[in-house]
């Protein structure tokens, strides 16, 4: 397996393992890891903080990695998340049961086999649409 397929792989890994719950940030984000997202603490935890704050709201969250490229020391991956909110509120919303979909993108970059820096984006917008919907 080449380095590219390698950092897919741990991309693939990291983010299932993230979105389930698992305490995985020391094997696969580096000590100095950045992050560049608007209004998210720096570091690769900041991935785990949203993971754990949309799990509460959405008890039976499920995560498609539907899109996963690499080139050279970068990992992009195109991803959703569906879940009923029955949890938490999200946002200040109270829970309505409704089935709701996230979706985002992040960038990763890769060195000797952990995360160094990450940019991610989600459709904001989206999600305070279904969340305000009238049923």
């Amino acid at each position: 397996m080449n380095d590219v397929e390698q950092n897919k792989d741990l991309i693939r890994h990291y983010m299932e393992a993230t979105w389930h719950g698992e305490d995985v940030e020391a094997q696969y984000g580096a000590a100095t890891a950045e992050t560049h997202t608007p209004s998210s603490p720096s570091g690769v935890p900041s991935m785990a903080q949203t993971a754990a704050y949309l799990r509460a709201a959405l008890p039976d969250l499920k995560l498609d990695q539907s899109i996963i490229i690499g080139q050279e020391d970068r990992v992009m991956e195109y991803f959703s998340v569906t879940g009923a909110h029955r949890g938490a509120p999200l946002f200040d919303f109270p829970p309505s049961g409704r089935e709701l979909t996230l979706d985002g993108e992040t960038i990763f970059r890769i060195a000797d086999g952990k995360i160094v820096e990450r940019w991610s984006i989600i459709d904001a917008a989206n999600l305070f649409q279904q969340l305000s919907a009238d049923n």
